[in-house]
């Protein structure tokens, strides 16, 4: 899995708890990521260091975490309970 670059989870009614999204990190060139429209409470992508891109909208999320190094646009609106 270490050269996948673009991951689209988007509109999967997908459920990850804090320790699910450590899981992120076994993509070591992953650049773009896509959860768009899931039910997602917690987001830890601090160990993604080659990060541009998030898209996290339309969540439940009440925490993210990234690694700003590479990162050039993040998209987390509309993540309410």
């Amino acid at each position: 899995m270490r050269h996948v670059k673009k991951l689209d989870l988007r509109m999967n009614q997908l459920v990850l708890s804090k320790d699910e999204t450590v899981n992120f990190s076994m993509f070591e060139r992953l650049t773009h990521v896509d959860v768009r429209d899931n039910r997602v409470s917690e987001l830890n992508m601090s160990a993604l260091r080659t990060l541009e891109y998030l898209n996290c909208e339309r969540n439940a999320m009440v925490g993210l975490h990234v690694n700003g190094t590479a990162l050039k646009n993040i998209f987390a609106a509309c993540n309410c309970k």
